[in-house]
Parts: structure tokens; sequence; C-alpha cells
């Protein structure tokens, strides 16, 4: 589906997956993946959980990147999407700022970590 305002793509690959993810204004999403790809840039996402186990994916992901914009798909059928909708979307530009900034931070520590687990396997003199 593709129109002025909305796009559904299936990528072909994950780079493809990636770019267009995070150089979206806005991820409605089901699956784990363009979420991930999505909040580390900033992108406003909201899941949409198909069962527990996404939950938890979609929540971990979002929630990492102060996103939370999780819509069970009861909440859904229910109508809540267009309020959901409306608060994510206001707070966009607040949560690009944000998003970036923790990802700039997530990135440095992990670096250091990564940093700390490669000394531990360095050879000893």
């Amino acid at each position: 589906m593709e129109s002025q305002r909305v796009m559904a793509v299936v990528p072909p690959d994950a780079p493809a997956a990636a770019r267009i993810a995070r150089s979206a204004s806005l991820v409605v999403t089901s699956r784990y993946h363009p979420a991930v790809f999505a909040v580390p840039a900033g992108v406003t996402t909201i899941g949409i959980p198909v069962d527990d186990y996404t939950s938890v994916k979609l929540t971990g992901a979002l929630e990492n990147f102060g996103q939370h914009g999780i819509l069970p798909v009861t909440d859904l059928l229910a109508g809540d999407g267009p309020a959901l909708l409306a608060r994510v979307w206001d707070a966009r530009d607040a949560t690009a700022t944000a998003g970036r900034i923790i990802a700039d931070t997530q990135r440095a520590a992990t670096a250091a970590w990564w940093d700390r687990v490669a000394e531990v396997f360095r050879p000893s003199s």
C-alpha cells in the first residue's frame, strides 16, 4: 500500500528495511525489527503486539529509547488507536531528540563494554 501519507513495504533485505524505518516520520508495526531500526533514529513508533512474546519484545525495544507507543490488539480493536497516535505524534520532536541522545549514550556504553570484553581475552605478556 502506498499513498502520499502511508507506505507499506516488504523490504528486500535488512539494510533496506533499516533505511526505510530510519527515514520514516512514523513507524506502525507488529514486528520487532522495524521498531529496533526506527527508535534509535528517533522515529516515533507504535508497536502493535499480537501476542505476549511480541509484547515483551516491542515494549523493550520502545521503552529502551523512551517511547511508550504500545497498542495491544485488544486496545486497537476497542478504538484506542487514534488517541495513542495523537499522543505520540504530538510528542514526536521530543521523542526524536531523546531517542538520538539515548542511542549515542548506548553506543558509547556498548563500545566501552566490548573494549572491556576484548581486554579479558587479550593475551598477557
